[in-house]
């Protein structure tokens, strides 16, 4: 596969991995509920590991120097390669200004989510959906640093004489169907009125996608552990 696949291991996951991934991600690092600082730091990683901040508790009231100071610490002492700043919450103005500190000091190559996205950060991309090839996903984007998220996933369209109705993505199950050469495979059942498609990636397709961002600005791809653990190709 054309870029590295870094694969998000929870805390638990990770204490029982005695052979962690080539390329670990580390994904229980939060803010503290009491505006201390971070949460749920690792006391080790493997070198060159990813580590991912999430903002599942918002940040408000945090000292950014005190956050500056464990992130700096932490990437130092365990040889982290990158940081990954996930946040998903509504615009904070404080986690705002924490990234572009963050940027301003540099301390790893640094990705960020395309609300919160800064000059000087790679852009932090959701899954290609699985309709959708990598090409006209990743185009459109084009012209800086892209981190992926890689995920399997699944969409269900339903055609009927009125429309189109797609329903939201989900996990993709293990099922066979068939292939659409450069997207996904699929399924397609007839209803009374209507014609009911399953587009699914599989660790194929998926794999094919992950090629084919390589050479569209991709530099890293994050999956999850429990998904993705198995090679893709």
């Amino acid at each position: 596969m054309g870029i590295p696949l870094y694969l998000a291991m929870t805390e638990a996951e990770l204490c029982s991995c005695p052979h962690p991934p080539k390329e670990t991600a580390y994904m229980a690092c939060h803010f503290s509920l009491y505006s201390t600082g971070l949460s749920n730091l690792p006391e080790s990683l493997p070198e060159g590991a990813m580590l991912i901040l999430n903002d599942r508790i918002p940040m408000a009231g945090h000292d950014p120097d005190c956050i500056l100071r464990q992130l700096s610490q932490l990437i130092e002492q365990e040889k982290i390669s990158s940081l990954l700043l996930d946040f998903q919450r509504p615009e904070n103005g404080e986690a705002a200004d924490l990234i572009g500190r963050i940027i301003a000091r540099r301390p790893c190559p640094v990705g960020v989510t395309a609300p919160y996205w800064q000059e000087g950060a790679a852009l932090f991309l959701p899954p290609i959906p699985p309709g959708v090839s990598a090409e006209e996903y990743l185009m459109p984007k084009s012209g800086g640093e892209l981190w992926l998220e890689a995920a399997l996933q699944c969409q269900t369209v339903t055609v009927t004489p009125r429309g189109a109705i797609f329903e939201p993505p989900a996990p993709a199950r293990d099922e066979t169907g068939l292939l659409a050469e450069g997207l996904c495979r699929y399924t397609v059942a007839q209803e009374a009125e209507s014609f009911r498609f399953r587009l699914f990636d599989t660790r194929e397709t998926l794999c094919a996608k992950l090629e084919a961002a390589a050479s569209l600005g991709v530099s890293k791809a994050i999956g999850l552990y429990q998904e993705l653990q198995k090679p893709l190709c």
